[in-house]
């Protein structure tokens, strides 16, 4: 950012659907070590 080189932008997303996707990328992991991953949105 500093050197000029990152730009950012605003962009909409579906938020909910950003740490669903979370969740699965992450469930296999969790399983395999025995953790419990909870995603409650409200």
């Amino acid at each position: 950012v500093e050197a000029g080189k990152l730009i950012l932008e605003e962009a909409e997303f579906d938020l909910r659907h950003e740490l669903e996707g979370l969740v699965d990328m992450f469930s296999v992991q969790c399983i395999d070590q025995n953790v419990e991953l909870v995603l409650d949105i409200s």
